[in-house]
């Protein structure tokens, strides 16, 4: 019983310090992302300003991520940029 008690208290301890570093973690994944997200729609911006027309500008669920893509002639159809995860 008291070797229980013991593996639950350092279980519990171990715990305790991992989680603020996961959540750290999730964190600044997060903030990766919004980052990357921001750099392609500047770059799209400066994209539609070059060639002087109008740019789709796209996001798609793709399996665990997304992918980013412009749709320059309006048939639907995804000119893929990056794939994220």
């Amino acid at each position: 019983m008291v070797e229980l008690a013991v593996s639950l208290t350092v279980l519990l301890i171990l715990t305790a310090i991992a989680i603020p570093s996961l959540m750290r973690s999730f964190e600044r994944t997060s903030a990766r992302r919004g980052r990357a997200l921001i750099r392609m729609l500047k770059s799209q911006r400066f994209r539609a300003v070059r060639l002087n027309k109008q740019v789709k500008f796209l996001m798609q669920t793709s399996g665990t991520g997304w992918v980013v893509g412009t749709d320059s002639n309006g048939n639907g159809l995804l000119m893929r940029l990056t794939n994220q995860q």
